[in-house]
């Protein structure tokens, strides 16, 4: 019988391992995370009397279930954190057809599709806008808002749509990436284009401040303090209050005082500084006791700007390497990018 070669064995098994996309932490894999949720009902007052609308009153006088907390399985849809939060009240519910919930009856009420007029019935929100996939469809991600409320008038809901990972046709279903993209996608972080995520697609300079500066929540600018203009940022560019945001705030200064080069293609190192820079803005945790640089082979390769960066993001665990190797100069897919800022908020 032919000896075999254990040596070259375990070789291959560690080269597989480090090729392949590092396992999800725990709170990705584990039991449960949190979401919020919110009911908000109505009166059965048919066609006649006030029509309410979520979009102009927010259910204001019209709470049935105050704003909780709802722990939920990893892989759960929307439909099973409703579900949780009605079974702890005396609300029930009846499904017309899968994902469209056609009553609900609290006490003596019962409140259906059509209760108060052709286009009553109700609807749901997950932070702030409208998913384009039914209420069992939508996959939640680690904090996410859900608005399950009554309308008079459906059409006169002005939500925006929110993406969902179910709605792009090009990230399929267990990709390593796909949760990063639920989560960029239902935070408004990252869209898509129509269809299409484009998880393969390059990040940009642009590309990469836009999605900080949606993180901070798009803050107003103060106009007198962007300073200097960039040469090569127009003040009517889609990024241009994301670039004087970053420069504002430390996030960035460019690559030169007059140039913030938009379109340059983003590296690993890129990256986790502006991360970095962003952690430290929001006067976060930099803590950096995890991983060190030094146990990757290709660590003396950092540029001397990105040390600290890459530290902290190694660290954290935000930035993760292959087959041993950062490749700190590695250009940054839209995947990797959505990845980066899920493992930013399992972090957190």
């Amino acid at each position: 019988m032919k000896k075999r070669n254990w040596t070259a064995v375990l070789l291959c098994l560690a080269l597989l391992l480090c090729i392949l996309p590092a396992r999800a932490s725990a709170a990705e894999r584990g039991n449960t995370f949190t979401v919020t949720f919110t009911l908000v009902g109505d009166t059965a007052h048919g066609e006649g009397g006030a029509c309410h609308v979520y979009s102009n009153d927010k259910g204001s006088g019209r709470m049935w279930i105050e704003k909780e907390n709802v722990n939920v399985s990893a892989g759960a849809s929307a439909f099973d954190a409703f579900e949780k939060a009605l079974a702890a009240s005396s609300i029930t519910f009846k499904e017309k057809s899968p994902s469209y919930i056609y009553s609900l009856t609290r006490d003596a009420l019962t409140l259906s599709s059509e209760s108060n007029g052709k286009n009553s019935g109700w609807m749901y929100l997950i932070n702030g806008g409208s998913p384009t996939v039914g209420i069992r469809d939508y996959k939640l991600s680690l904090g996410d808002d859900i608005v399950f409320f009554y309308t008079d008038d459906y059409t006169k809901e002005t939500a925006p749509i929110v993406d969902s990972v179910a709605s792009f046709t090009d990230v399929p279903v267990g990709a390593w990436y796909a949760d990063a993209v639920q989560y960029v996608g239902s935070k408004g972080l990252m869209k898509g284009d129509g269809t299409k995520f484009g998880p393969d697609n390059l990040m940009t300079r642009a590309m990469l401040v836009s999605i900080l500066y949606r993180l901070d929540g798009s803050p107003k600018l103060d106009a007198k303090a962007a300073g200097i203009p960039y040469a090569d940022v127009a003040s009517s560019a889609w990024y241009a209050d994301a670039a004087y945001w970053a420069r504002q705030n430390n996030i960035t200064s460019g690559v030169s005082t007059e140039r913030f080069a938009p379109d340059e293609i983003v590296t690993r190192e890129q990256a986790a500084t502006l991360l970095y820079h962003f952690e430290l803005y929001k006067k976060h945790s930099t803590d950096q006791s995890g991983k060190h640089l030094s146990e990757y082979a290709d660590y003396d390769s950092i540029s001397t700007y990105a040390l600290e960066g890459m530290s902290w993001a190694v660290s954290a665990g935000i930035l993760q390497g292959s087959d041993n190797r950062l490749l700190p100069q590695g250009v940054l897919t839209r995947a990797q990018t959505a990845t980066l800022l899920w493992r930013l908020a399992l972090a957190a």
